[in-house]
Order: C-alpha cells, then sequence, then structure tokens
C-alpha cells in the first residue's frame, strides 16, 4: 500500500472499458517497488491508469495538460515548492504530451493508451535548468525522469517518503540525509536500499516502535492474515469503504490522509465490526472452515495453561499487554457465560474444540481492538 499511497491513482475515472486498467497499475507497482527507481518512475508516467486520472491522455503538443507534470515536482518526486518553479511544470508538460485513449476493441469496449508522435511536443525544452533536445519523442519521458532523479532534490523525497511509511511520522533531517545518501550511493535502487532501512538502528528504535497507526487495510488484513479469520471479500469492502480506506480508491491525488485521523469513533466501530465479522459470521465461518482454518495452530503445543495461551495470542499479534489486562484475559479463558448471564467458572481445555473454537475467537477478537493492535 505504501507505493499506492504515495503515487496515489484511482479507478474512480476508469468505468466501462477502462477499469482492467487497474489491475496492470496495481502489478507494475508490484513489480517495480523494490525495483529500479529510474524504471518505476518511467512506468508510473506511462500507465494507462495514470494517464486516464491525471489526464495525460489529453495533453498534447497544442495543449499540454499540466495536472500530471504539477503532481509529478509537487507530491510524486520533489515536494511542495521543492526545487522547482511554474515554468518547469510548464515545461514537464510539454515533455509528458503524446499519448491517446483508443479503442482496442469495437465488440466489447475495452479502451488503450497508444504513445502518437503527432500528439507529442518534439520542441527543445528546458526543465531544472537542463535541457531537452528536440525530436525526443516518448524518449523525453526517460529523460524527465533522469533529469528529475539527478537534478532536483528526489533522493530526499524519496527517503522521506519511506521513513514516514515504514519507520515513524516525522523523522529527522539527518535520518532523511542519510537514507538519501543511501539511495544516490545504490543508483536508486529501492532493494539494496530497503533491506539497509530495515536492518537500521532507527527501524527498531525505542521512537520507532508503535509510532505508526495501522491504516483500516492494515488492521483488517492484517489481523485476518495472522489468525486465519477470513472475511467475506464484499463484507471488507463495505467495511473499507465506510472508513474511506479501499484499494485502488484514494479520496484524492494525496492519497489517504492516515495518522490520527484512521482513529475516529466511527473509525474504531467499523475496525471492531470486521473482527466481529471474522470472529462470528455465519457466512465467514463456513468460509474459513472451508479453507481448513484450525485455531489449534495458533496455541502453544502440547497441553498449555490459559496464561500461555493469552501470552502466546498476544504475542502472536504483537500487542503488549499490562499485569491487570493478562489476568482478566485469563479469566476470560477460564470461564463461562450461562443463559442466564450468570459467569461461571469453567477452566480452558485446549483439548476442547468447543473452547477452542468458542473462546480463542472471542480473545481474538479483544486483543484486535488493544490500543498496541493499532499501531505498528
Amino acid at each position: 500500500m505504501h507505493w499506492h499511497d504515495h503515487f496515489a491513482t484511482s479507478s474512480e475515472v476508469l468505468g466501462g472499458g477502462r477499469s482492467y486498467s487497474m489491475v496492470q497499475h496495481v502489478n507494475m507497482l508490484r513489480e517495480h517497488g523494490a525495483g529500479d527507481l529510474r524504471d518505476f518512475l518511467l512506468a508510473i508516467s506511462t500507465d494507462w491508469a495514470m494517464l486516464w486520472w491525471l489526464d495525460g491522455y489529453i495533453s498534447t503538443k497544442n495543449a499540454p495538460n499540466e495536472n500530471f507534470s504539477r503532481e509529478w515536482f509537487e507530491l510524486f518526486c520533489l515536494g511542495v515548492d521543492n526545487g522547482y518553479d511554474q515554468a518547469d511544470i510548464v515545461e514537464a508538460a510539454r515533455a509528458f504530451t503524446g499519448w491517446q485513449d483508443r479503442v482496442l476493441d469495437e465488440e466489447t469496449g475495452l479502451r488503450h493508451m497508444e504513445f502518437m508522435p503527432e500528439r507529442h511536443d518534439g520542441g527543445k525544452k528546458t526543465v531544472l535548468g537542463q535541457e531537452i533536445p528536440m525530436h525526443g519523442g516518448v524518449g523525453d519521458f526517460q529523460t524527465m525522469v533522469d533529469i528529475t532523479l539527478d537534478h532536483g532534490p528526489a533522493a530526499e523525497w524519496f527517503a522521506r517518503s519511506l521513513l514516514q511509511g515504514f519507520v515513524m511520522e516525522e523523522p529527522s533531517q539527518v535520518l532523511v540525509d542519510q537514507l538519501a545518501q543511501r539511495l544516490r550511493d545504490e543508483d536508486f535502487e529501492l532493494g539494496p536500499t530497503l533491506k539497509a532501512l530495515f536492518r537500521s538502528e532507527a527501524f527498531y528504535s525505542d521512537e520507532a516502535r508503535g509510532s505508526l497507526i495501522k491504516s483500516p487495510v492494515d488492521h483488517a488484513l492484517g489481523f485476518q492474515h495472522s489468525t486465519g479469520l477470513s472475511v467475506r471479500v464484499i463484507e471488507l469492502h463495505y467495511a473499507l469503504d465506510d472508513m474511506g480506506n479501499v484499494p485502488t480508491m484514494p479520496p484524492t491525488v494525496d492519497g489517504w490522509p492516515g495518522g490520527e485521523q484512521w482513529l475516529s469513533a466511527h473509525g474504531m466501530v467499523e475496525r471492531a465490526n470486521v473482527l466481529r465479522d471474522a470472529i462470528g459470521d455465519n457466512d465467514c465461518i463456513a468460509e474459513q472452515e472451508a479453507k481448513g482454518l484450525d485455531l489449534r495452530s495458533l496455541l502453544p503445543p502440547g497441553t498449555p495453561t490459559s496464561m500461555e495461551v493469552v501470552d502466546a495470542l498476544a504475542l502472536h499479534l504483537g500487542v503488549k499487554l499490562e499485569g491487570e489486562e493478562r489476568s482478566r484475559l485469563v479469566e476470560y479463558l477460564d470461564t463461562q457465560r450461562e443463559g442466564d448471564g450468570d459467569v461461571v467458572s469453567d477452566p480452558f481445555d485446549p483439548n476442547n474444540p468447543d473452547h477452542v473454537d468458542e473462546r480463542i475467537r472471542g480473545l481474538l477478537y479483544i486483543l484486535g481492538q488493544h490500543p498496541t493492535y493499532m499501531v505498528r
């Protein structure tokens, strides 16, 4: 989701015969997300979904459209008012001309993008003080990538993006500069840069640990992947839509808001509702059983005590429990609520299928709403 948020592109404009291009867009993000940033940016600038989203398909030599070139500098590569001016935006818009929306299949209505040399501005251009020669054609897109990376503060912008996405919301300038230098040293190869980031002291520091708030997607999918308690896709879509975090549908080209805004009262209720469906919706349970879910696989081997079960599942989900919380959860495992509402002692038996199915589901539901599970 990091690059999908950074290069926010929405399927909202892809109705009819264009919607399939979002699949291509997502696959492109996956292909390039840990590769050569130069290749990645070239793919972004010529991506069909992006061309539709930011009006690249109507940008011609006679009427260059500045939507994409403005976001290229402002959001994607350099940051607001950071090393470029309006003249650079205008000149870049000229370089990014030439694509056209065309019918691919008359019978199905499928459409595609095609580069049309006669629509491209082949004149000389100057961007960030660097000249783009005449008649570069589609090669101007690669030239724009190289100029942006080699002559603008792009390394710092991408370094900050990676630090904010994986380490902390407000990284120091020292951390930004260090990672930017590493990115340059790696000739803008993202894989080695990411490896260095994930092995860094900053990544494991106390300041970074638990400092980022999980998005609804992170929270819901993380819970499902960790526990096997899946939710039907349609129900998950409705829930994420209510929380404003549907993949392929960022609200604006700025991406999703993030941070504490994800923890609104409404958002917290919806997070709980997703977990409720995961543990108790009959259709979801049937789907889980069809996939062969066995909750006993989450328990410690042998015949663990209730305390060991609580500790193991909390560790599994990365939840930090205080002493009193831990005791209450052990008590939860070791009691049974009767039909009249009375709570009676009934020690948890890991070999009792009913205990495992009911109480482990309930325990996971509680842990999934713990404050420390809302952060990463």
